[in-house]
Order: C-alpha cells, then sequence, then structure tokens
C-alpha cells in the first residue's frame, strides 16, 4: 500500500498519542473540554451579535417612524450595552425571535456569572452608623428587629448558640437588647435564666441545650416582643420519646414580666 507524506505524518502523530502517558492523556483531554466549551460560548455570542446586526439593517431599511418600533418588536440592542425599550407591550409568543434572544442574554448572563463569581453589594451609610459585636460562635445578628418601649428605641439582636448562664444549658441562645446611639452597648434580656426542667421525681423533662432561643424574634409595638427558640426539646410524660416542640417567650412591660407558651407539648 502506498503511503504518501501526509498519511506518514498522520502515522507518526498517532504514534505520538499512543505513546502519551495517563497525565499527558488527562491534559489533553481538559484541553479538548476548554476547547469546547469555547466553541459553545463563541457560537452564543456570534448568534447573538448576528440577530444586532440584523435588527440594525433592517431598521435602517424601514422608515423612520418603524424603525424603532421595529427593532424593539425583535427585542434586540440597538447597540452594545444598550437595551430599546419596546414601544407596545408585545406577546412573546407571537414573536419566536424575542423567545430566542432572550434564552440567549440568560445564558450570556449565566456564563458571565459563573466565570467571575459577580456579587456586588453596598453600605447604605457609610458615615453614620452604630456597630454590636456579640461573642465569637454566638451567630450574633442572626434575628434583628426594632423595638420602642415608652418613648425609647431599641435594636433586638438574637444569638441563636450564646452561651448564658443557665445552668446545665450549653449553647442555648439569647436575645440582647441594644441602643441605638452607642457602639457595643448591648444587654441580655432575661427571658429564661432557669436550666432545664425536672418533674416531681427529679427526672429531667425538657432539653434547652442548643435550643437556638432567639432564632426568631419580633417586636409587638409599644410593650411587647416575642423571642422564640424553635429546636427545643420536650420530653413526653413517659419519658419514652423527645418532641422538638420549640417554645416561646413573650416580654412585657417594659422587659420586667416573662410568659412562656409551648402548645405542643404532650
Amino acid at each position: 500500500m502506498h503511503i504518501t507524506s501526509k498519511s506518514r505524518l498522520y502515522a507518526v502523530r498517532f504514534s505520538q498519542v499512543d505513546s502519551m502517558n495517563v497525565d499527558s492523556s488527562m491534559e489533553t483531554e481538559g484541553k479538548l473540554v476548554d476547547r469546547s466549551r469555547y466553541v459553545v460560548e463563541t457560537t452564543i455570542l456570534k448568534g447573538l451579535f448576528r440577530k444586532v446586526s440584523y435588527a440594525e439593517r433592517t431598521s435602517r431599511n424601514a422608515p423612520q417612524k418603524d424603525s424603532t418600533q421595529h427593532t424593539a418588536q425583535n427585542s434586540l440592542s440597538s447597540g452594545l450595552g444598550q437595551a430599546v425599550d419596546c414601544v407596545q407591550p408585545i406577546s412573546i409568543f407571537k414573536n419566536p425571535m424575542t423567545t430566542n434572544v432572550q434564552l440567549i442574554v440568560h445564558v450570556i448572563a449565566a456564563l458571565v456569572a459563573l466565570y467571575f463569581h459577580v456579587t456586588i453589594g453596598f453600605n447604605v451609610d457609610t458615615e453614620n452608623f452604630i456597630r454590636h459585636r456579640g461573642a465569637p460562635g454566638s451567630m450574633f445578628g442572626f434575628s434583628v428587629a426594632e423595638h420602642r418601649d415608652r418613648g425609647t428605641s431599641w435594636v433586638l439582636v438574637g444569638a441563636p448558640e450564646a452561651q448564658t448562664s443557665q445552668p446545665g444549658v450549653r449553647r442555648g441562645g439569647a436575645v440582647y437588647r441594644c441602643d441605638v446611639s452607642r457602639d457595643d452597648a448591648c444587654q441580655e434580656v432575661p427571658f429564661d435564666v432557669t436550666g432545664n426542667n425536672n418533674n416531681s421525681e427529679g427526672r429531667q423533662i425538657d432539653l434547652k441545650s442548643e435550643q437556638w432561643f432567639g432564632a426568631t424574634l419580633q417586636s409587638s409595638g409599644e410593650d411587647g416582643v416575642v423571642a422564640c427558640a424553635p429546636r427545643y426539646v420536650w420530653f413526653s410524660q413517659s419519658l419514652n420519646r423527645r418532641d422538638p416542640v420549640g417554645t416561646c417567650y413573650v416580654a412585657r412591660n417594659s422587659f420586667r414580666e416573662y410568659s412562656e407558651y409551648s402548645p405542643c407539648r404532650t
């Protein structure tokens, strides 16, 4: 069989590929994947630019009074970075091109977000602010509520994993009342200062450790604050079952009266 110079060249290339080790094969495969991804992205961009050029050409050929409406009906860009607002509402089901362009735009936006991990945030006020900080690991700030009591404004802050002085309770959580005019001026609100409850026989009937007290927090107005522990566990009367029923406390009379509500105990 006659082998041309080009065939010999291909044969040499194939023999080189066969002699590659595993690492080089994996590297080649990675390059192919990158190449395929590049081709897909390039194809998407080319398709978008062609549709944009088509809209611009056809709008220039149309009468002046209809050119803007024509471009808008196709939901295309009249220039990079400039969106054309529709002159009148048009159903996307009546214009297949609109659906195609919207899909392409969404795909491009997803690719940009995937590659650059873009997140945009801003501070509302960088000059006039008050900062309150809790103990490390307490999840201080998990819940926040504004409260006003007898003409005084407060910020209520929940710390669901705060370590309190409750005996025998590990990271039961707490709620803090913070001043709105001074930094780090917070004091714990004593919703519950007791440890785990026991029955008449001295056996434990509930579990307050890691109950996440302060995970939910709500001010009910001039006189009343509700704070809950969604992971509070109640032991059944026979003590053979553990029910995560949760519990809530209500503070009244300027944080001097406290009541507990846990209606799902059995």
